[in-house]
């Protein structure tokens, strides 16, 4: 047994040479079976073998008509072109001030980066970045703040006092029904605010 390279285009011409030869019915196609102008297949799709034995018989001249029809050449381009590589060599850390978010949170107040920063950055190394950070990543569990620690955090880094905080408790509370936030709230509650 012999073996013989064909795309899909070329299987689905032997499967009709095929058929027609072992008897005069009918035959249908669907699009589907036919490949798109341009279309770039996987090599799997690509290449398939398909053994000569006494089952698929195809005769030699269509072979040689087939195999001149096809190429492989416009999708090896395509693939070559469409390859991108991005690669980083340093991190650049800027530190911005923090600020009361609008956000509705779940308990107190949201809290957001404000526009203002830092007028150096800090540039690290991504290699030794990634050493550092690798046995400390977190999860988005471990990154919830309870209310007490942004409360904290808004007085000890944004300079708020406990009157700004009330106040700003107190506005977002009017802005929520019942004073709980939207995305937390039963859905019957929602439509009875509306």
């Amino acid at each position: 047994m012999t073996g013989i390279i064909l795309t899909r285009a070329s299987i689905l011409q032997q499967r009709l040479l095929q058929s027609t030869a072992e008897s005069s019915a009918s035959l249908s196609f669907d699009w589907s079976d036919f490949p798109l102008i341009g279309e770039c297949l996987s090599d799997e799709e690509m290449m398939v073998t398909v053994e000569q034995s006494k089952e698929h018989t195809v005769p030699a001249e269509s072979i040689h008509r087939l195999s001149s029809f096809e190429s492989t050449q416009p999708c090896e381009k395509q693939r070559n072109q469409n390859a991108k590589s991005v690669s980083f060599s340093v991190i650049k850390i800027r530190e911005h001030s923090v600020v009361i978010g609008d956000h509705p949170c779940s308990s107190g107040l949201a809290l957001s980066l404000g526009w203002e920063h830092a007028p150096e950055d800090l540039v690290v190394d991504l290699d030794d970045f990634e050493q550092i950070r690798e046995d400390r990543r977190r999860h988005g569990s471990e990154m919830r703040m309870t209310y007490f620690q942004r409360k904290n955090l808004l007085k000890r880094v944004a300079g708020l006092t406990e009157t700004d905080i009330v106040r700003a408790e107190r506005g977002q509370m009017q802005r929520c029904p019942m004073g709980k936030p939207l995305h937390h709230a039963p859905s019957t509650r929602y439509f009875q605010w509306i």
